[in-house]
């Protein structure tokens, strides 16, 4: 058995480490749900099941992404997670200090609505000119309020985990 260094067993129970990672787990909840209201929804405007995924992975394949499907799609689905997973650990270095529960879902709406800024006009018209043309950015914007609103939740009935042996601030 291997036997750790106690400057490696620091680093492992430092309990920010615990709350980033409980970050990134609230962020990729939050994608994923987000992902899936926008699957429904696209479903439902008849542009296909998984078009929001797809549109993604366009970042990676350009205007050819409906030539590869199936790849398009997972790579949009991956690169989301990620994404949301990043912002997540973002929102609660953030609002760490957030105590109120209206205040925390105030402040994950908020922050879910500077994420789709960002993303939307800083990112994707570079990143990804093909999604960038495509959405409807009213109903985008919904979806990242969406996302903001997951947040918090997420990080509220999260567990400890992660070495976080502290009381949390979610």
């Amino acid at each position: 058995m291997a036997r750790i260094g106690a400057h490696t067993a620091e680093k492992m129970a430092d309990p920010s480490r615990g709350m980033v990672m409980r970050g990134v787990v609230a962020g990729v909840v939050g994608a994923l749900v987000m992902s899936l209201i926008a699957m429904i929804v696209s479903a439902a405007a008849g542009a296909g099941f998984f078009m929001p995924v797809m549109l993604i992975g366009a970042t990676y394949l350009g205007e050819g992404f409906n030539d590869l499907p199936a790849w398009s799609a997972i790579l949009g689905f991956i690169t989301h997670l990620v994404v949301g997973g990043a912002f997540g650990a973002l929102f609660v270095a953030l609002a760490r200090n957030i105590t109120a529960t209206s205040a925390k879902l105030a402040a994950g709406v908020a922050y879910g609505a500077a994420v789709y800024l960002f993303m939307t006009f800083l990112v994707m018209p570079w990143a990804d000119p093909v999604m960038y043309a495509s959405i409807d950015k009213g109903i985008f914007f919904l979806f990242h309020l969406v996302y903001g609103a997951i947040l918090p939740l997420a990080l509220m009935r999260a567990p400890r985990a992660f070495g976080d042996q502290r009381r949390p601030a979610y």
